[in-house]
């Protein structure tokens, strides 16, 4: 056992890395719950967009422009962000 043998990973750590047999089946589903999560909030966002312009108070103006820049750069990430902006 030396340095090298404690950092390689060839799978004869005796960690099973899939215990359990459904970790990957519950990642999935949580990475998909976030995707949905993203989607939302970015159509929220896009939903308030149209009344920024009309808004009379520019410090809520500005947190609105805050939270649309928010949702687009990152909720938007993915196919299913780039959907929900295309539609």
């Amino acid at each position: 056992g030396g340095l090298y043998d404690d950092y390689n990973d060839d799978g004869g750590d005796g960690n099973d890395d899939d215990a359990g047999g459904d970790g990957g089946a519950e990642a999935i589903d949580r990475a998909e719950d976030a995707a949905m999560n993203r989607a939302a909030r970015l159509a929220d966002a896009l939903s308030l967009a149209s009344t920024l312009s009309s808004e009379k108070r520019s410090t809520k103006r500005e947190g609105g422009y805050r939270v649309l820049f928010k949702a687009i750069t990152q909720h938007a990430a993915g196919e299913g962000g780039q959907e929900v902006l295309e539609s």
